[in-house]
């Protein structure tokens, strides 16, 4: 089987995994319901009914799980030697491509602290000045 092949026939397989999941998902709900109202109707937890209902939501769970194994593996199987060189290239070009904008971020934060550190100067100066404008004319006010 051709990569393209594998793709596809996985895609299928995906897609008819799924609907098991499904269904077994609905079973599980379904048999917890049962369970659950076998309980509330105080039905004895010896009867058989009782038992072939917990029995069933068991093997629903068990189904369940391992339908999500089957998935897992799917996708494992899935990946090759090539998908694997071409997620490392991609990763490898997107890991410089965020170091460069590192980079400039840096620079910025640089450039935008000294244009804080001259304003906080600047505020400072003009505080001062206005202080000792305010300092000589309280002097003139009180003399």
């Amino acid at each position: 089987m051709n990569r393209w092949e594998k793709y596809v026939n996985n895609f299928v397989l995906d897609i008819e995994l799924a609907k098991k999941r499904k269904t077994a998902a609905a079973n599980v709900i379904k048999y917890a319901f049962k369970v659950w109202g076998m309980k509330k109707r105080n039905i004895p937890k010896s009867s058989i009914r009782y038992f072939q209902a917990q029995r069933r939501l068991f093997q629903s769970i068990h189904s369940l799980h391992q339908v999500k194994q089957q998935q897992g593996q799917l996708v494992d199987n899935c990946v090759d030697q090539i998908d694997i060189i071409a997620l490392q290239r991609q990763t490898g070009t997107q890991t410089s491509e965020i170091t460069e904008e590192l980079k400039m971020m840096k620079l910025n934060i640089l450039r935008m602290e000294k244009r804080l550190v001259t304003m906080n100067i600047n505020i400072n100066n003009t505080i001062n000045d206005m202080q000792n404008t305010l300092n000589v004319l309280l002097e003139k006010r009180s003399k």
